[in-house]
């Protein structure tokens, strides 16, 4: 048998995960708090307040950096010029 067919034994030891001083070790704790951290629950719903959609994300307000417009030129010239196109089917050969 070749020696890449072999089975082979292999012992992985996995990091502990550290969030807020509290340890998680095993598999099912750090997808707990993996899960909690990715997709935190929707924010509760003030007394007479209603939705359609159950969520009330749009009601949030998200900080913007600032950015300057050399960073803005920067980035846009460091791109890949055979990149694929966008939704919008605009290449960056203009």
């Amino acid at each position: 048998m070749a020696s890449y067919a072999r089975l082979t034994r292999v012992v992985i030891d996995m990091l502990e995960l550290l969030i807020g001083g509290q340890t998680y070790s095993t598999d099912k704790g750090k997808a707990r708090i993996l899960m909690a951290t990715f997709f935190p629950m929707p924010l509760a719903l003030e007394e007479g307040e209603e939705t359609t959609d159950n969520c009330n994300y749009h009601n949030l307000s998200l900080a913007w950096p600032f950015l300057r417009k050399h960073e803005v030129k920067q980035a846009i010239f460091r791109s890949n010029l055979d990149k694929a196109l966008g939704p919008d089917e605009i290449s960056f050969r203009v």
